[in-house]
């Protein structure tokens, strides 16, 4: 990416963000895109605060070179660019009024393979891919971690046994051949987990792919395999139906001949047999009967004795009330 493109890129901004106020004041509206922020701070060049102080240091620098320079009477380079000025004159006044930076020497210059990678983040994944890869880089943080620090606390036991015997400057070298070896081997372990880690998730989608197939073909079968057990118990019961019905109209054909063989004299008799319980079904409504009116009759009774007592009560009331009265 060039200065110019940079510069270009600088002007259409302002545009657009003239443009996007203007907008923004017709429409209300904001559609959230993500919903955290994250800028490559290698857009921004020097950050702010480590600029503001090279610029002090450099006009402490340039005021120190000037008071040398008026006593010394020597000319001092300080490698700063001295302020331009242009005096104005006007009826009034005179001012000297300071010519503003090129905004162009401030741009940004990055590479190509910098531009790719933030082009690249640029890009909005789906969560899933984005949690996937947090938790593999937490998990890559994690291991590398806990091999640095069991490394570093062997590297601790080995020194404290090696201070008993060795000289100062033997231990220094060899902490220091030993701090390398473990950072090498650090970035070793790093780069073959990150290697591993995709293989080995490349693994696990494979397997849960093929599981879930097995499963669904298993599911396949074993519903192929219920729906004809199925058919096969609904035909046995249509079978023992069909038998069962034929059993019945076996035994209704048989009684009937059996009712034909017996005659006429077991229809008299079952005819007799059925004036006799008709007569006692008689007997036994007309007891009913009897033993229900009798009650009916003590039931009125009752209610008369109740009735005259409640009117026997109210006469005597009555009377009393009329002798208070009077």
């Amino acid at each position: 990416m060039s200065p110019a493109s940079t510069s270009g890129g600088s002007h259409s901004g302002n545009g657009s963000s003239s443009s996007n106020g203007k907008r923004n004041g017709n429409n209300y509206r904001y559609r959230t895109v993500n919903a955290q922020s994250e800028v490559d701070e290698t857009l921004f060049g020097t950050p702010h605060r480590l600029a503001t102080a090279a610029k002090m240091r450099a006009e402490r620098q340039q005021n120190q070179d000037y008071q040398e320079k008026t006593i010394h009477n020597a000319p001092k380079h300080t490698g700063t660019v001295k302020k331009e000025f242009i005096r104005h004159i006007t009826k009034d006044l005179i001012r000297d009024i300071i010519v503003p930076e090129d905004p162009t020497c401030t741009s940004v210059i990055i590479d190509g393979a910098t531009y790719q990678r933030l082009s690249h983040a640029a890009h909005l994944r789906p969560k899933e891919i984005r949690e996937n890869e947090i938790a593999e880089s937490k998990q890559n943080r994690d291991s590398v971690e806990e091999e640095l620090n069991r490394r570093k606390k062997a590297m601790q036991e080995y020194d404290q046994q090696r201070k008993k015997n060795a000289p100062l400057e033997d231990i220094d070298l060899e902490a220091k051949e030993e701090a390398e070896y473990m950072l090498k081997r650090a970035n070793e372990l790093r780069q073959e987990q990150e290697d591993e880690v995709k293989h080995l998730n490349e693994l696990i989608l494979n397997a849960k792919c093929h599981a879930i197939r097995d499963a669904q073909i298993l599911e396949k079968h074993q519903i192929k395999k219920e729906m004809a057990e199925e058919d096969k118990r609904l035909d046995m019961m249509m079978e023992i139906e069909r038998i069962n019905a034929l059993k019945i109209q076996e035994e209704i054909e048989r009684r009937r001949h059996l009712q034909a063989k017996e005659g006429a004299g077991m229809i008299l008799k079952q005819i007799e047999e059925n004036e006799k319980e008709k007569v006692y079904k008689e007997e036994v409504r007309e007891q009913e009967n009897a033993a229900m009116f009798d009650y009916m009759q003590k039931l009125q009774e009752k209610d008369w004795e109740d009735f005259s007592k409640r009117k026997e009560s109210q006469k005597k009331l009555a009377v009393n009330f009329l002798i208070d009265k009077y």
